[in-house]
């Protein structure tokens, strides 16, 4: 081959290797784009699941809270009724 031919494949070479290398950059940050993209809408979902958790979690205790509460109180008046207490009155009102 010509030195003149042997230069010519050489700079077809270099241009295919460039448009190679720009469409595996172009396509590399469209992907990262689309990563991007799908864990902020993970993220976004897990800490909305998390809210929500944390909010029914809130609301359970205290429910929870105020059921301990009321059977305590259930509990002391029963005690006072079998007692024969005078304090039952106080649980009434």
């Amino acid at each position: 081959m010509s030195e003149s031919t042997q230069r010519t494949l050489k700079d077809v070479e270099e241009r295919l290797e460039h448009r190679i290398v720009e469409k595996i950059e172009k396509h590399m940050m469209e992907l990262a784009g689309e990563i991007q993209k799908t864990l902020a809408e993970s993220l976004r979902n897990t800490m909305e699941e998390l809210m929500k958790r944390n909010k029914q979690d809130s609301e359970r205790s205290s429910k929870n809270r105020s059921f301990n509460s009321n059977k305590q109180e259930c509990r002391q008046g029963i005690q006072c009724f079998v007692s024969g207490d005078k304090k039952l009155d106080s649980f009434a009102s």
